[in-house]
């Protein structure tokens, strides 16, 4: 014979295991869900601030970073790829010394660094964004003919010009890769010395 007990000062609850489960289930799906959507969220790596530099920028997320310094010029790299799997370089570089506000002269320089061809015209392309934000200022961009390079540069302070690039191995810039660099730019803070 079953008999049940009851006791008067804690009433039965037969369901609360199986809401409490539910509840707890919610709970972990909910925060898996947040969790992703943050990671996901967010195509640009951690703020980085190069010592000596008066930005800082964010770069895709993912992508390796590498430094080197070309003369006068101190450039922050970062490798991935576009949508097809070609080999994708998205540069910082920052130019000491330079003199006057002629971005053109510094877009033409870095496109020669990328080994890109130099027209003396501005060449407008499907892929130019029609604001060229650079952080807090427009910029002054430059598409290569064959659409493997684009460079983006302003003047933030006397003295120092900063451009950003992104260049393309064996193919064309698509909207993915240009989406990536605009960003990039957008990124940039200027935070004086």
């Amino acid at each position: 014979m079953f008999a049940e007990v009851f006791n008067p000062t804690r009433p039965p609850a037969p369901h609360r295991a199986p809401i409490a489960g539910v509840l707890l289930l919610l709970f972990a799906s909910a925060l898996a869900a947040e969790m992703t959507w943050r990671r996901a969220g967010d195509p640009l790596a951690e703020r980085i601030h190069p010592p000596g530099w008066s930005i800082s920028f964010q770069a895709p997320r993912g992508w390796i970073r590498s430094a080197t310094a070309l003369g006068g010029t101190a450039v922050v790299a970062f490798h991935g790829a576009n949508r097809a799997g070609h080999p994708t370089t998205l540069a910082f570089w920052r130019l000491d010394q330079w003199a006057g506000d002629d971005l053109e002269a510094v877009c033409d320089l870095i496109m020669g660094q990328h080994g890109a061809q130099v027209l003396p015209e501005h060449v407008p392309t499907d892929l130019t964004s029609p604001a060229t934000r650079f952080g807090p200022v427009d910029g002054f961009e430059l598409v290569d003919p064959g659409q493997t390079t684009v460079v983006r540069a302003a003047q933030l302070s006397a003295g120092e010009a900063y451009a950003v690039s992104i260049g393309v191995d064996h193919d064309i810039i698509d909207e993915h890769a240009y989406g990536l660099f605009d960003l990039a730019c957008r990124s940039i803070e200027y935070e004086g010395r």
